[in-house]
């Protein structure tokens, strides 16, 4: 028996069928890996390692006057607070400031260029170029318009601000793709904010106090100060930068490491995300997959023993017929039809089982070549005097496979047109062939009127081994009609083809008029775990 059999009684579920699931659909499993690799791939290639660079802010208790601006903001509770500040930092005035103040507006529309992958560098040269297209038809001065409020929408995506909580402290994060740039950034918009705080609180004073009260010049010096540091380096022996109700206490450096996620953990976690979706979808094809998948599921869905199995192949039925005895035993062939010969032969021998019907549950499953490859060995490799038959009379094929002319055939002898002596051929010494004869419409009758008993009694006397090549189950009856007569059935399944319910519903009739069901044979066997992998679990 093939690897399979061996094991084919058990009934617990073992590694090697789950080996055996994934082995199988190892090109669904590739594919879906493939694609989840190379898409993770190429999006990781579009995606520029972004810097994050931070500034630490205290909200101080030491305010230059009684404001109505920071009275608005003490009053907040925590959450309003944190998205107020947010709004703020975020606003076209401190905004305006740090573009001003950074000349973002220079910047090239594809400044993320200089360090992108080659990927997406391509891609953000056509978007340029798709841009200019749709540019160059607006006035100069529109385009600078354009420009302008790109730099301020850029900023503003690029600026995030996080609380900390208990504190009376917030951090303002803003990010890009040069680590030192990202760095004055952060500190330009800070100071940005600061001048912002001071230019609210002067403005409340100088409706109070007049422009001449001195706390008015103490905020006015403040902002000349500050934005004098306006250019976003780091301002050395400075423990705190402002002197009203918002200070920073922490400026930024430039971050060491992207703040983007690690591609290389990226990428591994794709990998074994893809290679657990992939085994996750051979699983669900397989337990969708309703056909005949393997020869311990056929023993299980029959409760019939296993005959033999016979490896797939593109095989032409007579290349077994003609190979010489040295070329047949290197074929992979050479030991399924031994092992089943083996069967067939104790079948015969030890349970008087002379004439067996070879049928299958559904049309084009390979019965006719498997019959005559049988024969051929019972004959030319066990010296067994083997005759086999074409039970198919309504649509012979075996006199083809062997390029002989339709001479009368079975139907002619149910007929009586024809006696038993004229019909058999020898095509081998020890191998005898009836072929179908002429066609009949409805050979049922011809095959259920008792004449076919006679013939297998007869022919018995002279064959050691009787096979006959019987009709499909699913589509005619007239194998049930025969199996009446045969010593033993044998129903051949094809692998991955077969549909578990048309084995159930044609096997019926068989059991129910008592014929001898013997067993299975599985054809189109595939063996899906390598053998060395095999040999291991």
């Amino acid at each position: 028996m093939d690897k399979f059999s061996q094991n084919s009684h058990s009934t617990d579920t073992t590694l090697r069928d789950y080996a055996r699931v994934l082995f199988k659909h190892e090109i669904i499993i590739f594919v879906i890996f493939a694609v989840v690799i190379c898409t993770v791939y190429i999006g990781l290639q579009f995606k520029t390692p972004v810097y994050e660079a931070k500034v630490k802010m205290l909200v101080s208790g030491e305010q230059q006057g009684a404001e109505v601006y920071s009275k608005d903001l003490r009053s907040r509770g925590y959450e309003e607070l944190s998205v107020t500040r947010s709004q703020i930092v975020k606003s076209m005035p401190v905004t305006t400031m740090a573009v001003e103040a950074l000349r973002l507006y220079e910047r090239p529309i594809d400044y993320e260029k200089k360090f992108a992958s080659p990927i997406k560098k391509k891609w953000l040269e056509w978007q340029s170029e798709q841009l200019a297209k749709k540019t160059n038809s607006r006035s100069p001065e529109e385009q600078l318009d354009m420009v302008y409020r790109s730099a301020l929408e850029t900023l503003r995506r690029k600026i995030e601000v996080e609380p900390i909580r208990d504190t009376s402290m917030f951090i303002i994060k803003v990010s890009d793709y040069d680590p030192k740039m990202a760095a004055v950034m952060a500190n330009v918009v800070s100071r940005s904010y600061v001048v912002f705080d001071l230019q609210q609180q002067k403005t409340e004073l100088q409706l109070k106090y007049g422009e001449r009260h001195p706390l008015i010049r103490q905020l006015t010096d403040s902002i000349e100060e500050i934005l004098k540091d306006l250019n976003g380096e780091h301002l050395e022996g400075m423990d705190a930068i402002g002197p009203a109700t918002v200070k920073i206490i922490e400026q930024a450096s430039p971050p060491l490491k992207s703040s983007s996620s690690s591609k290389t953990l990226t990428m591994a976690m794709a990998l074994v995300m893809s290679l657990f979706l992939g085994g996750m979808m051979a699983f669900i094809f397989e337990y969708m997959d309703q056909t005949v998948k393997s020869a311990q599921e056929l023993e299980s869905l029959l409760r019939l023993p296993l005959i033999g199995t016979i490896p797939r192949r593109k095989f032409f039925q007579r290349k077994l017929i003609k190979n010489s005895r040295k070329v047949l035993k290197r074929s992979r062939y050479y030991e399924s039809y031994r092992n089943l010969a083996d069967q067939v032969r104790l079948l015969a021998k030890n349970k008087k089982m002379k004439s067996i019907l070879i049928t299958s549950p559904d049309e084009s499953e390979g019965v006719s070549t498997t019959v005559v490859n049988l024969g051929f060995y019972l004959a030319n490799y066990e010296g067994i005097n083997t005759l086999v038959i074409d039970g198919n009379c309504r649509k012979a094929s075996l006199h083809k496979m062997f390029k002989l002319p339709q001479f009368a055939g079975l139907s002619d002898v149910l007929e009586g047109s024809a006696g038993l002596g004229e019909v058999v051929q020898k095509v081998a010494p020890q191998f005898g062939l009836i072929t179908a004869g002429k066609v009949l419409r409805n050979p049922m009758n011809a095959i259920a009127s008792g004449k076919m008993g006679d013939i297998l009694d007869k022919l018995k006397e002279k064959f050691d081994v009787i096979l006959v090549d019987g009709v499909d189950l699913k589509h005619y009856k007239d194998s049930v009609a025969m199996a009446a007569y045969v010593d033993s059935v044998i129903l051949l399944v094809s692998e991955h083809k077969t549909r578990r319910q048309v084995i159930q519903s044609v096997i019926t009739p068989l059991k129910e008029q008592g014929s001898r069901l013997t067993g299975a044979i599985l054809n189109n066997r595939t063996f899906a775990i390598p053998g060395f992998v095999y040999n291991r679990i």
